[in-house]
Order: structure tokens, then C-alpha cells, then sequence
């Protein structure tokens, strides 16, 4: 997978699970400008990505996530086995 594909693979994953429009997402939308993206959006989110992507994130690193960027880039450096 690329680096282009898993952008568009978690901006769909991102819509699902907040249940949010595909086209409302960027990289740059976080948890102060999606409303669904409280406390409860971000384990479902953070779930539904590690799922998606068979990757497993650190609570270390989940409570640093802040926007869809974030996590993209967490994804990648995860999947490239750091």
C-alpha cells in the first residue's frame, strides 16, 4: 500500500468511524474541528484504524494524536516496523 492509498484508505476509515462525510476529511481535520471527534470518536477512530491497517499503537502514542495527520504518519512509521 502507498503512501497516497493509505491517505485516501484512512480518511474513508475516518469517515465511517466518525461518522462523518468522506469529503468533510482532510489530513489536516483533528478533534477540534470534527464534531464527532470527542473522547469516545477517538478510541473508535484510533480502533477502527488499527484494525484497517493491522497496526497496534502504544497508549503513549494514541493520547498524542490530534489530527488525521497524526495518525497517517503514525501508520506509516508502523507499518515500515518502527
Amino acid at each position: 500500500m502507498t503512501a497516497p492509498s493509505i491517505e485516501d484508505d484512512l480518511l474513508n476509515v475516518a469517515a465511517h468511524a466518525l461518522g462523518v462525510a468522506r469529503e468533510d476529511l482532510t489530513l489536516q481535520s483533528g478533534n477540534h474541528s470534527v464534531g464527532t471527534w470527542d473522547s469516545l470518536g477517538h478510541v473508535t477512530l484510533v480502533d477502527a484504524v488499527e484494525e484497517a491497517f493491522s497496526v497496534s499503537f502504544p497508549a503513549t502514542e494514541i493520547v498524542g494524536f490530534e489530527t488525521l495527520q497524526d495518525i497517517h504518519d503514525a501508520v506509516l512509521r508502523h507499518r515500515a516496523g518502527g
